[in-house]
């Protein structure tokens, strides 16, 4: 597991918004705590936590479910209707315990009351991944996936190398970790370059992409979380999450201009935790069991192109309530 923000006032002086990322093993149980500190090169405290750090909420799993609306959504006969939708996702973080890499398991997914969506997916990953220095946050991976649509008319295999990495974001504390904005972590990097073996493919993808062997590269970033006025509401704040990503195909070339292909995707969201609802009354215990975090309603805008579903083209504004049991 990872605790990511932590602040730690210095020893002697006012408080410093600096951040850790506490990693903790598999022996970690719900209601541990930790005392943290800072050491200097003398071995001796320059910041420390003023209370111990309590384990809560610590799942050896991941499960999220996020029913949504989708009025106006994209087919892929060229119509536009009014769907439902259902994301999945779920994932083993820690799947062998090794101590030199992580291993791990994940799948997200997206399926729709239309088969037509253009939005739908399915993605089942497997992957290992090692930092590759201790002085800053630089993990490499290696996964394997599969994914396609709900119904498997486009359906690939790809295999994929990859790095991540954040940006030095402490200079910028005073702006960005206050009273009426907190941006505790930066935005998340990576590179990946994918081999894909297209399994099925409809017609519409094989005018595209005639070839059955692929090679790619995959730009991400993603900015996770965004949290709006926690001085005056509390830790239980509204959040935005931002994503972005791109696939540059070399290999394939649009028609009829014959230019290098690039393909991008985005979406911005906006979470407001159930817990700020208080007129559910007893419904609110239940659905957040006192955590904030375990429901909150999403809206989100997303455009872009869905790399599942042969790279189809959507606009799309969603609402629903997203649920973490």
């Amino acid at each position: 597991m990872t605790i990511r923000s932590l602040e730690f006032p210095i020893v002697g002086g006012g408080p410093d918004y600096t951040l850790a990322y506490l990693e903790l093993d598999a022996s970690a149980r719900n209601g541990d705590s930790y005392e943290v500190s800072l050491l200097g090169t003398g071995g001796t405290p320059v910041a420390k936590m003023k209370s111990p750090v309590v384990v809560k909420g610590f799942q050896t799993y991941s499960f999220n479910l996020n029913p949504q609306a989708a009025p106006g959504e994209s087919l892929t006969s060229g119509a536009k209707r009014d769907v439902g939708q259902l994301n999945v996702s779920m994932g083993k973080p820690d799947l062998l315990g090794w101590s030199f890499a992580r291993t791990y398991v994940e799948s997200t997914d997206l399926f729709s009351t239309d088969e037509r969506d253009s939005k739908s997916k399915f993605e089942a990953t497997a992957g290992i991944e090692r930092s590759l220095t201790p002085a800053w946050y630089v993990p490499m991976h290696v996964e394997s996936k599969v994914q396609g649509d709900q119904t498997a008319q486009n359906l690939s295999y790809l295999s994929q190398l990859g790095l991540q990495t954040v940006l030095p974001w402490h200079r910028l504390k005073a702006v960005l970790y206050n009273p009426v904005l907190q941006i505790p972590v930066s935005p998340v990097i990576s590179l990946d370059g994918q081999y894909e073996r297209r399994i099925n493919q409809d017609t519409q993808s094989k005018k595209k992409f005639p070839d059955h062997n692929d090679f790619r590269l995959k730009p991400t970033i993603a900015w996770v979380p965004i949290r709006f006025l926690p001085g005056l509401i509390g830790q239980d704040s509204v959040d935005v999450e931002l994503n972005l990503k791109g696939w540059y195909l070399p290999f394939d070339q649009t028609k009829p201009a014959g230019r290098q292909r690039f393909e991008g995707y985005g979406d911005a969201s906006v979470l407001i935790p159930l817990s700020r609802l208080t007129f559910l009354g007893p419904a609110l215990t239940f659905l957040t069991s006192n955590d904030p975090n375990k429901a909150r309603i999403r809206v989100k805008y997303s455009a872009g192109a869905n790399d599942a579903n042969g790279f189809k083209h959507f606009r799309l504004w969603s609402y629903g309530i997203e649920v973490n049991p």
